[in-house]
């Protein structure tokens, strides 16, 4: 079935790119972003810790994706791309903290070789953690942006509905190429937003994402593991939200946070 879901992604999003397939078991898998310990070298021992003692508290088994190993790819294509690019014409648009993560482990050639503007997004969500509206701020004279820019380059980490990709392209509008890369992406067939165009984005004229993932029965729950050791009201309600739902054991699942927490705090 994996086979079949890949390849017919690859037939109706022709301007899709993606590396790696990866088929979610709804029923007994969840997917971690590991985006804390290339921030905290010297502390893994601790994360791989925290992870283990989530991992004993829950139901579903944690899938866990490290965002190095990860961006080493995403790395590898966006460079290839970018490479036929001018930098003068070019702007890399950093959506948020979860794009900031990707900004940070970007190639050092790509850093030092095209601007950037970073925005600021809010997320607006329902009662059960799911969004319904973004609000974009920021980007600086976006008249300057829409007139000055050939291409316009979205980086982030993990693209889902696609609601952040297409509200930050209504936010600066204009006449440039628009391309969205992730080092995720829920598969296109499972987004309402995203089924009807080639490059799986409204406006978009390509995208690509290191890892492409597909629940079997209906979206996979997808979480960055930063999250559980933050201290916003978003946080806590994430916190909460996946104690309600995944959690077996509540002891081993307070001592992760204690840890992660700990190491985001000191």
């Amino acid at each position: 079935m994996s086979v079949q879901l890949e390849q017919k992604i690859s037939d109706q999003y022709l301007q899709f790119r993606f590396d790696k397939f990866l088929a979610v078991d709804n029923s007994t898998e969840r997917i971690m972003v590991d985006n804390l310990s290339f921030r905290y070298p010297n502390r893994r021992r601790e994360i791989g810790e925290a992870l283990a003692r989530m991992q004993d508290a829950s139901s579903r088994k944690i899938i866990v994706l490290d965002a190095e190993c990860v961006a080493e790819s995403f790395n590898r294509r966006l460079k290839s791309m970018m490479s036929e690019m001018d930098p003068a014409e070019t702007v890399l648009l950093i959506p948020g903290t979860g794009a900031q993560d990707v900004y940070d482990l970007l190639d050092p050639g790509i850093v030092d070789s095209y601007q950037k503007i970073a925005l600021e997004v809010k997320r607006v969500l329902d009662k059960r953690m799911r969004p319904i509206d973004v609000l974009v701020s920021g980007g600086g004279n976006t008249a300057e942006v829409k007139q000055e820019f050939r291409w316009c380059v979205l980086i982030d980490d993990v693209i889902g509905s696609g609601s952040t990709a297409i509200a930050v392209r209504q936010h600066l509008s204009g006449n440039a190429d628009w391309i969205a890369a992730a080092w995720l992406s829920l598969s296109p067939l499972q987004s309402k937003q995203r089924k009807n165009t080639e490059s799986s984005l409204p406006s978009f004229t390509s995208t690509f994402s290191s890892v492409v993932y597909h629940g079997n029965t209906g979206i996979p729950a997808n979480n960055s593991l930063s999250t559980f050791g933050g201290d916003d009201e978003k946080a806590w309600q994430v916190i909460a939200r996946y104690q309600e739902r995944e959690v077996q054991n509540i002891a081993q699942y307070r001592q992760a946070i204690t840890i992660l927490r700990r190491i985001t705090n000191e």
